[in-house]
């Protein structure tokens, strides 16, 4: 045709080809029916959570194949070059081929084995590589792509990468350490920083999880490296966070990790991924606080909230501990009622987003009953400690540790309710389950022996409270050393038991060698040296060696007064017993003095009903002997009463009251 194009020089339309076709393979009826078989083997929420994840995949499929006819589309108009199309294709392969990892790990393989992990995937499924990073050109040309031989090699390792993040965040916390080591091995044999950098953040947070601190830190540190290395920033953020919550909160370097802030901070602002900001924020608030930045932490906590509430579809795991960590902040600035309303606000996004019988569920349920017990709100408390255990037992099984840690803060509420016989089942149970669980956990171990002994001494059973309290103290020397401070306040709690049978020479050996150990980690001038040091004084006056026993009592007077230090049971405890030795000494217008300003001490603290009665019987002792005996009659009364009403645990001290108030024709 004249002046018209030969038909080789006509170029066809630019053609992406179908994009529901090309996810189809990953999302179909077919594979939606495996997934579903899978859920509901789970048992209990598992046919809940199908629906939650299914509707999550919907849209994810919704979404890449908006991405991928946008990138078509901007290509077929001249608006992006091919270069940038190419990587744009790239991205979203890389995304769909974890939707299918996902998916495949969860619908393939031992059935049994898959409904394990489905705790994990209605967090998961939220955590999969992000499909609108796939038009983020910046992003995608900072980024390091690997080639196709590589991506071939990086394939069964990241699978079992998004099978380890899928076991984590099922809480399956030691299982996926061992897996995870073996998977870190085989990451630093194939030479990809990325990747390496990827599996040390996920094995790290297992570590963390577990109690590996140590090996936390290491792997966490190593991660953030690597990622920075790769321009990997969304790991590096998470790495960086995961660091934080180590060296800050786990091991107590709170100064140190305060430090890694900025260096965060930095990674956070370039990554583009609102999810990896949203876990680096919430370290940071962690830290913040930790360091005494409670308005820093409070900002910080905020801002997590809000990024996780802008998502179209909110991480259910994360945003409950968005709002259960701000909780926190509102307990520390003693707003318990604002404390309460983000618990319950946690536990009702648990419940929507996860079911009532997802582990995490349990955790916000039983965080609420702990704030509710501390307050004394036990009955509530309690509620929500059944709750938490109903979850666990369907989701981790009966004898799962989490199981004797609901049990464990149940007794303790009953405790508070004055229900020894419950309570006492509570921690006996709780026992029974931790010895029959698979893992054993130390720290829970030690509260429930401390509980268990607790009950045996408030019955006067005081071998039995010996023998828990002994018990508590091993397991803590082994966790800790002989410096650990649970050590020697065991080793105070044995003594007393001891002092309790009347056996004073044993407890004193014990409340001596308790001193020491805090005279060695904190020096001779601190107020828990003071605390110890009243023991060690009381412990003579009752063996009847007054001139060591004041020696001891003006030592730790002479901290308080050092100090400033302000008015507390110790105090009083010290000025009763030095006032009472001064008695016996005779000395009875300096004693009266003495325990006039411990009476002082009776109206301003609140005194628990134990301590209310020693400074009442000891006052009582004193104003009889500068004849003031209708004072004497009426406060020794109390005395005797309140350690009656105590119960058998208190057995010696009501003696000693009733045979003085016997011995003065008091009460006949």
């Amino acid at each position: 045709v004249l002046g018209g194009a030969a038909e080789s020089d006509i170029v066809a339309p630019f053609d992406c080809g179908d994009a529901q076709a090309a996810f189809a393979p990953t999302w179909n009826d077919e594979r939606r029916a495996g997934l579903k078989l899978t859920f509901e083997a789970r048992g209990g929420a598992g046919p809940d959570a199908f629906e939650r994840v299914s509707d999550a995949l919907d849209a994810r499929e919704a979404e890449w194949i908006a991405g991928f006819e946008a990138a078509c589309e901007d290509r077929r108009s001249g608006l992006q070059p091919i270069a940038t199309y190419e990587l744009r294709s790239a991205c979203l392969e890389d995304a769909r081929k974890a939707t299918d990892t996902f998916i495949s790990i969860l619908s393939e393989g031992p059935r049994e084995e898959a409904a394990g992990l489905v705790d994990g995937a209605l967090s998961s499924v939220s955590l999969l590589r992000r499909i609108d990073r796939c038009s983020d050109i910046d992003v995608l040309h900072a980024a390091i792509w690997p080639t196709d031989a590589e991506r071939e090699a990086q394939a069964p390792i990241e699978r079992d990468l998004a099978k380890a993040r899928l076991m984590l965040l099922a809480g399956q916390h030691h299982e996926v350490v061992a897996f995870a080591t073996d998977l870190e091995v085989r990451s630093r044999a194939l030479g990809s920083a990325a990747v390496h950098a990827a599996v040390l953040e996920t094995l790290a947070r297992g570590e963390m999880q577990a109690g590996f601190l140590e090996k936390a830190e290491a792997h966490a540190r190593e991660a953030t490296s690597l990622a920075a290395k790769a321009r990997d920033t969304s790991i590096e953020a998470r790495a960086a966070g995961t660091l934080m919550f180590v060296i800050g909160p786990g091991l107590g370097r709170g100064a140190e990790a305060l430090g890694m802030i900025a260096a965060g901070e930095s990674a956070a602002a370039r990554t583009h991924d609102p999810r990896a900001r949203s876990y680096f924020k919430a370290a940071e608030a962690v830290i913040r606080s930790q360091n005494g930045d409670l308005e820093g932490a409070e900002a910080a906590a905020k801002e997590v909230i809000t990024i996780l509430e802008a998502l179209e579809r909110p991480p259910p795991d994360e945003l409950a501990n968005a709002y259960s960590n701000r909780a926190g902040l509102a307990t520390a600035r003693g707003d318990l009622e604002a404390a309460w309303a983000d618990q319950r606000q946690a536990l009702d996004v648990a419940a929507s987003g996860l079911g009532t019988s997802h582990p995490l569920y349990g955790a916000f349920a039983l965080s609420l009953g702990a704030s509710l017990s501390g307050a004394g709100v036990y009955e509530e408390a309690i509620e929500h400690d059944m709750q938490a255990l109903h979850a666990w037992e369907a989701a981790l099984g009966p004898n799962h540790t989490s199981c004797a840690l609901a049990l464990n803060y149940a007794g303790i509420a009953q405790l508070g309710l004055g229900r020894l016989d419950d309570a006492g089942k509570s921690f006996a149970e709780a026992l029974e389950r931790l010895d029959a669980s698979e893992n054993d956990d130390p720290v829970n171990r030690i509260s429930i022996q401390d509980n268990l002994a607790q009950i045996a001494f408030r019955d006067g059973r005081f071998a039995d409270a010996e023998a828990g309290y002994a018990a508590a103290r091993e397991i803590a020397r082994t966790l800790g050393g002989s410096k650990d401070l649970r050590v020697p306040r065991y080793e105070q709690a044995v003594a007393a038991m001891h002092q309790a049978r009347g056996e004073d020479e044993g407890a004193l050996a014990g409340y001596q060698k308790a001193h020491a150990v805090f005279i060695e980690v904190y020096g001779p001038k601190r107020q828990q040296v003071a605390a110890a040091g009243a023991f060690v004084a009381d412990t003579l006056r009752a063996l009847g060696r007054c001139d060591e026993a004041g020696r001891e009592y003006r030592e730790a007077l002479r901290i308080y007064n050092d100090l400033s230090l302000a008015p507390d049971v110790v105090l009083a405890q010290l000025l009763v017993g030095q006032g009472l030795c001064e008695l016996e000494g005779g000395q009875d217008e300096a004693a009266q003095s003495t325990l006039e300003r411990a009476a002082e001490l009776l109206g301003q603290l609140k005194l628990d009903g134990e301590s209310a009665a020693m400074v009442q019987f000891a006052v009582a002792k004193s104003r009889w002997a500068r004849g003031d005996k209708d004072s004497a009659e009426s406060l020794s009364a109390a005395a005797e009463a309140t350690y009656a009403q105590l119960g058998p645990g208190w057995t010696r001290p009501h003696e000693e009251v009733s045979a003085w108030r016997s011995e003065h024709g008091l009460g006949n």
